[in-house]
């Protein structure tokens, strides 16, 4: 079976993607402002690890799904948080299957801090 080269616009795809991040868990406050931002964007994410590195490090990997925009605003939140050390959005070109229809089939706006 071959492949198929067929794509829809970016801009209407809804795209899965891995987030990931580590950053310094002693840090006060840390562990709530990067919730508080998950939270924000409740609508994107799929699922969360949390992973305890060596020392103080920790790493956190999100499954998000939607617009690529949306999806590259949620990163750019997260890494820019203080104390988080570094941060990927890596979009793939395949879309995960309807989750919560009535979550992924509507627009998304985040809700307001």
């Amino acid at each position: 079976m071959g492949c198929s080269n067929t794509r829809r616009s970016s801009v209407a795809r809804r795209w899965p993607a891995p987030s990931a991040w580590s950053n310094d868990h002693r840090k006060t406050g840390l562990q709530a402002r990067l919730a508080a931002i998950q939270h924000k964007y409740f609508r994107l994410v799929v699922t969360s690890m949390h992973v305890h590195l060596e020392h103080h490090h920790d790493m956190e990997v999100l499954l998000v799904q939607g617009p690529a925009e949306q999806l590259q605003a949620l990163a750019d939140e997260l890494v820019t948080v203080r104390c988080v050390k570094q941060g990927k959005l890596s979009l793939t070109a395949t879309a995960l299957p309807p989750l919560l229809r009535t979550r992924l089939s509507f627009g998304f706006r985040p809700r307001r801090g």
